[in-house]
């Protein structure tokens, strides 16, 4: 599972991936998220001024905190399609689709 991690700039290495956008202080993107950090991109923006990044780290779970992060991602689903499915209850065709957008969205968690 990834999570986003703040770090200080001084910590950051080459290969670890933004989870962010770096911007400049004028809120100029300097690099964007989903980026692999370079030496010459860590170099580059330490010289901008940059003091932290926010990255992505994978994190390792438990069978049991996994089987928990699965479940809670179902809920969510379920209650999301819910709510925006609440002023059709009682249109069948409608409610057939959320039943096959909530089958192909836990499809992934299983």
């Amino acid at each position: 599972m990834k999570n986003k991690k703040p770090l200080l700039i001084d910590e950051a290495a080459t290969g670890m991936t933004l989870a962010q956008d770096v911007a400049d202080v004028n809120g100029v993107c300097l690099v964007a998220a989903e980026t692999a950090l370079t030496v010459a991109m860590l170099a580059s923006l330490k010289r901008r001024g940059v003091k932290s990044l926010i990255v992505w780290e994978e994190q390792e779970l438990s069978d049991e905190a996994l089987e928990d992060e699965r479940r809670a991602q179902c809920e969510a689903w379920s209650q999301a399609l819910e709510h925006r499915f609440r002023q059709v209850e009682d249109d069948a065709n409608m409610q057939r689709l959320k039943e096959i957008l909530l089958a192909y969205r836990l499809q992934g968690l299983n």
